[in-house]
C-alpha cells in the first residue's frame, strides 16, 4: 500500500496528535504524584479516619538565607540589640515572601476548609490548623511548599534512681514544704561546680539575663521573686496568661537551679525570664515551642505584641527534648545568628550509646549530662556519639537528687534527678562567665568551657561507646592538648589543679565556675600534664577555668615534675627556649627568693 507525502504528513499529524492526547494525562498525573509525596505519610494516614488534620507546612530554603545575610552583617550593628532587631527584621521579610503564596491561597478558601493558621518568622514555617484534603493537596502544588507534615512534641520525663534508691521525678520524691527546715547553705551541686569561689569574688551573674523555656514558673517563689525581670519576662504563647505559672513544678525547678536565691542557684544574680514551652511534662507541642523560641528572640509584651529585640537574653536553658531530627535546627541557627547560648539536657535514655536527645544532638549548641556525686554519667543520663560520630554530651554537671524551688508554694522545695537537673548548672554557670567576660559569643564560651574541663576525678562506667574502653588512657584521636594553644598571651589562662586526661563516652567533665574567674590569691601549677581525649569522650564543665586571673599565667611545655602546690608571689614565666631541667631549677630559684623574702618580711615585722 502507497501513501501519498500529503497523506503521509496526514498521518503523521494524527499520530502526534494522539500521542498528545495521551502525554497530557499522564503528566497531571505524575504532576499530582509528585505535589502528594510533599504531603507526609503519616498525614495520609490521620486523614483515613478523619476529616481534618493540622499540619506544618516548611517552604523552600527556610530561613538559611535570611541567616546568612544576618551574619555577613553582623558586624555593622553598635550594640547586640540592634543586631537582633535585624535578625529579625531579616526573617520577617523572608517569611513574608516565602509564605505569600500560601497565604494567599488558604485566604480564598471557604472557612470551613481550614479552623486558622500561624506563622512563625523564626523558622518560616506556617502551622495549618484543622486543614482539610483538599486544602492540603492545594497547598503541595506550590512550587515553594516542600513539605507538609503533622506536627512533633517534645517532653520533659522524670527518671528512676539506680540500684536501691527510690523512684524521683515530678510526682514523686522528697517535698519539702516547711519555710523552716534545715537545709544545707548551698545545695551540693552548687557547691560541687564551686560556684561560692566565684561569688566571693563579687561575681553572681550581674548584668547577664537567663531564659527558660520549660512548664512556666512561680515568680512568687522565695527564691525566685528577686531576680525575675516583670516586664518583657513572661510569655505564654498557648493560653496567654498574663503572670508566670507553672502547673508541673518542673520550670520552677529548673529556674531555681540556674538562678535561684539562697544557695538553690548557680547565677543567683542574673535576671531571668521565661517562656511556658510545654503545658504539661508530657507534652511540649511544636507550636508551642517555636512560640518561646520565637519570643525569647525578641521578646514581645505578654500580648505577643510591642516587641523589643535588645532585651533578648544571653543564654536559654532548655530542659526537654525528644527524637525528631532536625525539625528545630532552623531556630537553634536562628538563636546563634541573634548570639543567644543554646543549653540543653542531653535526655534521660541512657545507658546505651547513642541516645542524645534532639535537639540536644545538633552541632551548635550545648549538650549537658548528668553526673552524680561520684563522677560517674548518672544511669539514666543519655550517651552519644551521635550519628555522625560527634562528642554528646558536650559537658556534664550534677544531675542527681537536685534540691530546688518547687510550685506548691513560696517556700516549697522538691528533689528530683535528670539532665534537666544538669542543664541549669551549665546555664547558670555560663552567666558567671559572661558576667566576667562582656560581649563574649558562643565559641568563646564553648572553648573555654570544653578545654578546661575538670577531668581529675573521674571514674569509669565500665561501658564502652566509640569502639574505646572507659578505662584506658590517654586516646590519641584528638591529639594532644596543650593550653598554650588554647589561650594565646592576650587572654590569660589560669589552670589550677587541672589534670587533663583521656575521658571516654561515660565519662564526664563537671562544671566548677572557679575555673573561669580570679582567684583572690593567683596560683600556679606546675605538674599539668595535657594529654588526649577520645572522639567519643565527655567533658564535664568547671567554669574555673574561664575567668582570668589578676596575674596572667602563661602555660609552657610538659614539664615531669610533681612538686607541691606552692602559691609564690613572685610571677613565674617560662620559656619554651629553656629545657625542662632548667626550668625545674629555676622554679625552684624563685621559690627560694621567694622564701627569703618572705622570711626577711616577717623579721623585720
Amino acid at each position: 500500500m502507497f501513501v501519498s507525502l500529503s497523506d503521509h504528513d496526514n498521518l503523521l499529524s494524527f499520530q502526534f496528535a494522539s500521542n498528545c492526547i495521551m502525554v497530557k494525562p499522564t503528566f497531571i498525573a505524575a504532576f499530582a504524584a509528585l505535589a502528594t509525596a510533599k504531603i507526609a505519610p503519616s498525614v495520609h494516614r490521620h486523614l483515613e479516619s478523619n476529616e481534618d488534620v493540622d499540619v506544618v507546612v516548611e517552604f523552600k530554603g527556610g530561613n538559611q538565607r535570611a541567616l546568612e545575610t544576618a551574619r555577613l552583617e553582623r558586624t555593622s550593628f553598635k550594640d547586640r540589640g540592634s543586631g537582633i532587631a535585624h535578625v529579625r527584621s531579616l526573617l520577617e521579610s523572608n517569611m513574608k515572601t516565602s509564605q505569600r503564596a500560601a497565604v494567599e491561597l488558604l485566604s480564598s478558601q471557604p472557612k470551613s476548609f481550614t479552623n486558622r493558621i500561624e506563622s512563625f518568622y523564626i523558622n518560616g514555617n506556617m502551622h495549618v490548623y484543622g486543614a482539610n484534603r483538599l486544602v492540603l493537596d492545594e497547598l503541595a502544588t506550590l512550587d515553594n511548599v516542600v513539605r507538609i507534615r503533622q506536627p512533633i512534641a517534645a517532653q520533659v520525663s522524670p527518671v528512676t534512681f539506680d540500684d536501691d534508691d527510690t523512684d524521683v521525678g515530678i510526682a514523686q520524691g522528697c517535698a519539702d514544704n516547711n519555710a523552716t527546715s534545715t537545709r544545707a547553705a548551698n545545695e551540693w551541686g552548687v557547691n560541687l561546680i564551686n560556684a561560692p569561689g566565684v561569688w566571693a569574688n563579687g561575681n553572681r551573674g550581674e548584668g547577664v539575663v537567663v531564659g527558660i523555656i520549660d512548664t512556666g514558673a512561680i515568680h512568687t517563689h522565695d527564691d525566685l521573686k528577686g531576680n525575675w525581670r516583670s516586664t518583657y519576662g513572661w510569655f505564654d504563647p498557648t493560653d496567654k496568661t498574663p503572670a508566670p505559672i507553672d502547673r508541673s513544678g518542673h520550670g520552677t525547678h529548673v529556674t531555681g537551679t540556674a538562678v535561684g536565691q539562697n544557695g538553690i542557684g548557680v547565677a543567683p544574680g542574673a535576671t531571668w525570664i521565661a517562656c511556658r514551652g510545654c503545658v504539661i511534662t508530657t507534652h511540649c507541642s511544636e507550636a508551642a515551642l517555636i512560640g518561646c523560641a520565637q519570643w525569647m528572640l525578641c521578646p514581645t509584651d505578654v500580648t505577643g505584641k510591642n516587641p523589643k529585640c535588645e532585651l533578648a537574653p544571653d543564654v536559654i536553658n532548655n530542659s526537654w527534648g525528644g527524637k525528631f531530627h532536625n525539625k528545630l535546627q532552623a531556630v537553634v541557627d536562628a538563636w546563634r545568628a541573634a548570639d543567644i547560648i543554646p543549653v540543653l539536657c542531653n535526655g534521660n535514655s541512657g545507658r546505651k550509646c547513642s541516645t542524645t536527645w534532639t535537639p540536644a544532638d545538633y552541632k551548635n549548641v550545648i549538650a549537658v549530662g548528668n553526673v552524680g556525686t561520684d563522677d560517674k554519667l548518672f544511669t539514666q543520663s543519655s550517651r552519644g556519639p551521635t550519628a555522625d560520630g560527634r562528642i554528646k554530651p558536650d559537658v556534664s554537671a550534677p544531675g542527681n537528687r537536685i534540691r530546688s524551688a518547687w510550685h506548691t508554694g513560696n517556700s516549697a522545695y522538691q528533689i528530683m534527678t535528670g539532665t534537666s537537673m544538669a542543664s541549669p548548672h551549665v546555664a547558670g554557670a555560663i552567666a558567671l562567665y559572661l558576667s566576667a567576660n562582656k560581649g563574649a559569643k558562643y565559641d568563646q564560651v564553648y572553648k573555654a568551657f570544653t578545654t578546661t574541663a575538670d577531668t581529675a576525678t573521674l571514674t569509669p562506667n565500665n561501658e564502652n561507646c566509640g569502639g574505646v574502653s572507659d578505662s584506658k588512657y590517654p586516646n590519641n584521636n584528638y591529639g594532644s592538648v596543650d593550653p598554650r594553644h588554647q589561650y594565646p598571651p592576650s587572654v590569660p589562662f589560669f589552670p589550677y589543679d587541672v589534670v587533663p586526661i583521656a575521658v571516654d563516652a561515660q565519662h564526664i567533665r563537671s562544671v566548677d565556675p572557679r575555673h573561669q574567674y580570679p582567684p583572690p590569691v593567683p596560683f600556679f601549677p606546675y605538674d599539668v600534664v595535657p594529654i588526649a581525649l577520645e572522639t567519643q569522650h565527655i567533658r564535664s564543665v568547671d567554669p574555673r577555668h574561664q575567668y582570668p586571673p589578676s596575674v596572667p599565667f602563661f602555660p609552657y611545655d610538659v614539664i615531669p615534675l610533681v612538686a607541691p602546690r606552692y602559691t609564690p608571689s613572685i610571677p613565674y614565666f617560662a620559656s619554651d627556649a629553656l629545657p625542662a631541667v632548667h626550668l625545674q631549677w629555676l622554679h625552684w630559684l624563685l621559690f627560694f627568693i621567694d622564701q627569703l623574702l618572705f622570711a626577711s618580711r616577717v623579721e623585720s615585722s
